[in-house]
């Protein structure tokens, strides 16, 4: 059944997703460590992190409270200012339950800002790049045409406008670790489900065809997720550039 040609697009999407977890992390700290260097300033540098990132924190605190009205569960509000947690860690926002809730609806709440960034980077990147386009430079593995597409993109109108977005929200997408806290217990009930199919002989040809129905779906989010971490490469490097001055300068951290 693994042999099947339908799963090397659910690989790629999976390896997409590790690859924006990574950098965006990457894109924290970094873009941390550059406000610094601009303001001088700890305090100041978390400020400037935070209005950065804004528009995608907006987007994944929005997520988990619509969410969680339409699933009936009751919330204590939704904060988009930053705080400092006790462990040091930067909270640029949070949205708190009024009370707990089952691991399927906990989950999907919790997993609701990664499924409207989806969306949402999906429109971004059709309106910028053309998703048709970029799915089949990724699935062919075209780097010459995902260099073309970008410089395509270049001349859109409002292009920074339009990868800043792309940028904002690609990095606050990834649930936290409190959002993918119920998370083990659906996988585990997953992983029950699944076994009990394969000891009861389930034909195979099912689950085949279901993923098969879903291909096109996958390669274009996978498309847009590595369209996703070019901009987060980019972006990166011109922090590495900045912080490699600075260090040349005789900056310290």
């Amino acid at each position: 059944m693994f042999d099947n040609p339908t799963f090397v697009p659910l690989a790629w999407f999976a390896g997409s997703l590790i690859a924006i977890w990574l950098s965006a992390r990457w894109i924290h700290r970094h873009l941390f460590l550059v406000g610094a260097i601009i303001t001088g300033n700890d305090g100041a540098a978390a400020w400037l992190f935070a209005v950065i990132l804004f528009p995608g924190v907006f987007v994944h605190e929005t997520s988990h409270w619509l969410c969680a009205k339409v699933l009936g569960i009751r919330t204590e509000g939704m904060s988009l200012i930053p705080r400092l947690r006790k462990t040091g860690e930067l909270e640029l926002g949070s949205t708190r339950l009024s009370a707990k809730v089952d691991p399927i609806r906990e989950s999907i709440i919790g997993a609701a800002p990664l499924i409207v960034g989806f969306v949402i980077l999906y429109l971004l990147a059709n309106h910028v790049f053309g998703v048709a386009e970029a799915t089949s430079a990724v699935s062919s593995w075209n780097i010459k045409q995902v260099g073309e597409l970008l410089a395509q993109g270049y001349q859109t109108n409002d292009f920074y406008l339009w990868a800043y977005l792309s940028f904002s929200v690609g990095n606050t997408m990834i649930p936290s670790a409190s959002d993918r806290r119920a998370w083990p217990i659906i996988v585990a009930i997953g992983a029950v489900l699944l076994l009990t199919a394969y000891a009861l002989q389930a034909p195979s040809s099912y689950i085949v065809s279901a993923i098969e129905s879903t291909t096109s779906l996958v390669q274009n989010m996978t498309a847009v997720l590595i369209l996703a971490v070019t901009i987060n490469v980019m972006v990166l490097t011109i922090f590495l550039i900045v912080e490699a001055v600075w260090i040349f300068r005789g900056g310290t951290f």
